[in-house]
């Protein structure tokens, strides 16, 4: 059996080796201090991780004697005094830096900060849509991470737990699936602590940064009003919430290293990927241009603004330190819940692929073929309007159906309408009205067939259109609606055809049978019918109704598979 599409294609619309090719490339074009986003380090002087008490006693004698004297005689205790010295001497050293970042006097940012804002939301805007999709779907995400950073286990994983490895003789029974299953969680079991920690730092990374595309950037830059003599500027009390979401995010950034952008632009780009006018290996080059520039962006942001420094005198403490960003504790479930799914997509594409299988050896032997019959004529398969005709194979079944074997099974049907001598009425009426729309059914597909060639009504359309080499939108459409209504008008055929077989099949087994099958019942001159070929003729009979039940049963599969 022809092998499908591989895990590489249902997670993204690239193979691997691909992905890998191109990763190589663009690993080799960037440096790791471009990917680096690290804020720059305190200086020593600032650096304040440890509690006032000890560091105050790491001051001179006399300054400590002083403290303590300001402290007897303004009743406030000598480690918030020397906090607040401590706040005071870092709103200095920002507003000597730049007079337009703190007015400190006044308890307000000014219009540096906030134009740095507006530049640094243009970064988080770039990578928005791609964290949308990240969003929506954080398993898969990681699965196709896990296909660049840790490649060696992606392809073992998927080499494990392919149906479509398992040979064209293995049947799809429940113990298969099972065996697949377990063998899925023995390869989770093998992944070494090598390789989940770096799977794990590059999930740190794109959710960093997802954590950054969500700041609330609009909400802050709100808070600013315009000041008379121009420009912008905010009560730094008013913006110290949100300041700490930036602190936390900001101050702690992660690298974005190629793994991660090269994952970011393919997953938001994927529904692309497969046009042919598009140069992937462009696409995804520029992708991590832009990107880097927005990664040196946000390191111009944390080089220009202190934001540690400015938080320290917003909250009135100068040992003020930033929490960590949120975890990704439940990344490991996502991925092995997101590789159960694709397993899930995998077996349900290999179950029809070996249900398409069973129902083409049918065909063949039913046909005496050894491919599944075409339409004669196929007018969208034009090569430039990209369309698809969704009964493409059921009708080509049908029409090979009536070319080749309705002439047969019409004749030994006559027989039985002309000659029978029916129990039942009924049965004899509705024989007789499934043979004559048999017959017409048989017309009308011939008719349908033709309706495509160039002279049809459909297929005409369509030469028409390729003659003036008419390729605009309005075509386009033109050819859509025309094809819908051939759909239309097959989806009809078909329902005819499973009507008619279904009432023949059903006539068929009753006048075969020894009992009555409901309200089918035989014919008193079953014995008789086709004189001295009686014999033969009834073995006919039983072909023509197991004929019928497999054609049912083929063009059924055959239009999910068209679907």
């Amino acid at each position: 059996m022809k092998k499908m599409s591989s895990f590489d294609r249902m997670v993204i619309n690239m193979s691997h080796a691909e992905r890998m090719c191109l990763y190589d490339k663009l690993s080799a074009s960037i440096s790791s201090e471009e990917q680096s986003i690290a804020p720059p380090s305190e200086s020593k002087e600032d650096y304040v991780n440890q509690d006032l008490q000890t560091k105050l006693k790491s001051e001179s004698s006399f300054f400590r004697f002083i403290l303590f004297f300001r402290s007897l005689f303004s009743g406030i205790d000598v480690s918030n005094l020397y906090n607040n010295m401590l706040v005071n001497r870092i709103a200095k050293k920002i507003e000597k830096t730049n007079s337009e970042l703190l007015i400190y006097k006044k308890g307000m940012v000014g219009s540096f900060f906030y134009e740095q804002l507006r530049i640094l939301k243009n970064a988080s805007d770039f990578f928005k849509p791609a964290i949308d999709l990240y969003e929506e779907e954080p398993g898969r995400f990681y699965v196709f991470l896990s296909s660049l950073v840790i490649p060696d286990y992606y392809e073992h994983m998927e080499r494990e737990i392919d149906p479509f490895l398992l040979g064209d003789d293995k049947e799809p029974k429940s113990e298969t699936r099972l065996s697949l299953l377990r063998r899925m969680e023995e390869v989770f079991q093998i992944l070494t602590s090598a390789q989940r920690n770096t799977l794990y730092k590059s999930v740190i990374n794109i959710d960093w940064l997802r954590q950054f595309v969500r700041l609330p950037f609009e909400r802050m830059l709100a808070r600013f009003l315009p000041v008379v003599g121009g420009g912008y500027a905010a009560q730094l009390e008013l913006i110290s919430s949100d300041l700490s979401q930036f602190c936390r995010i900001l101050c702690n950034a992660k690298n974005l290293t190629t793994e991660v952008l090269q994952a970011l632009c393919l997953f938001s780009t994927q529904s692309q990927l497969d046009q042919p006018q598009i140069d992937v290996e462009t696409v995804v080059a520029e992708y991590v241009t832009r990107s880097l520039s927005q990664i040196s962006i946000i390191k111009k942001f944390l080089k220009a603004i202190p934001l540690r420094q400015l938080a320290r005198v917003a909250f009135k403490s100068a040992n003020w330190t930033p929490s960590q960003p949120e975890g990704s504790e439940d990344w490991f479930v996502k991925y092995k819940t997101e590789w159960r799914k694709l397993f899930d997509e995998r077996w349900n594409s290999w179950l029809k692929a070996k249900n398409r299988q069973i129902v083409e050896k049918k065909v063949f032997t039913m046909l005496k073929t050894t491919k599944l019959p075409e339409l004669p004529f196929q007018p969208w398969d034009n090569g430039w309007s990209n369309l698809k005709f969704p009964r493409t194979e059921a009708m080509g079944f049908l029409y090979g159906f009536f070319t080749t074997l309705f002439e047969d099974i019409n004749k030994l049907l006559k027989i039985l309408v002309v000659d029978g001598n029916f129990k039942q009425r009924e049965n004899r009426i509705e024989l007789t009205e499934s043979f004559n729309g048999f017959s017409r059914l048989a017309g009308d597909v011939d008719s349908f067939a033709h309706s495509l060639s160039p002279e049809g009504k459909i297929g005409q359309f369509f030469a028409n259109v390729d003659e003036k080499d008419d390729r605009s939108i309005k075509a386009h459409a033109r050819l859509e609606s025309a094809l819908q209504s051939a759909y239309s008008e097959a989806s009809v055929l078909s329902m005819r055809f499973k009507q008619i077989s279904e009432s023949i099949v059903n006539v068929l087994s009753g006048v075969l049978s020894e009992t009555k099958i409901g309200k089918y019942d035989t014919i008193n001159n079953i014995a008789a019918i086709g004189g001295h070929l009686n014999q033969q003729y009834r073995q006919q009979l039983a072909e023509v109704r197991d004929t019928l039940n497999d054609a049912l049963n083929c063009l059924k599969e055959l239009e999910v598979v068209d679907i």
